[in-house]
């Protein structure tokens, strides 16, 4: 399981792209990690055009879009600084912890 949500879910994340993959690799580091992230996944559901999140709020969890898109503003601003689409994601670095969702 891991390794089919690795390679399909997990592969675009940049974070988790660096690790390695080499089955000789400590156990294969990159599918124990995996792992450990399924233990801890939700699923959330927002509806169309919900706030999912604001910049003032602290990321703690990686938000990895399945389906529909997220738009993403800067304060004051009517344009999208950009649109999400499934398998894209933000809040990668919270797992460094970084409180930033940028």
């Amino acid at each position: 399981l891991a390794g089919a949500i690795n390679s399909g879910l997990f592969s675009r994340i940049p974070i988790f792209a660096r690790i390695p993959s080499d089955p000789t690799l400590h156990n294969n580091l990159k599918a124990r990690f995996t792992s450990a992230l399924i233990r801890s996944m939700s699923s959330a559901y927002f509806l169309q055009d919900s706030l999912v999140t604001s910049y003032t709020d602290v990321a703690d969890r990686i938000m990895i879009i399945c389906s529909g898109s997220v738009a993403m503003y800067l304060p004051n601003q009517a344009t999208p600084l950009l649109t999400l689409r499934p398998r894209d994601s933000f809040g990668d670095n919270s797992v460094l912890g970084d409180p930033r969702w940028a």
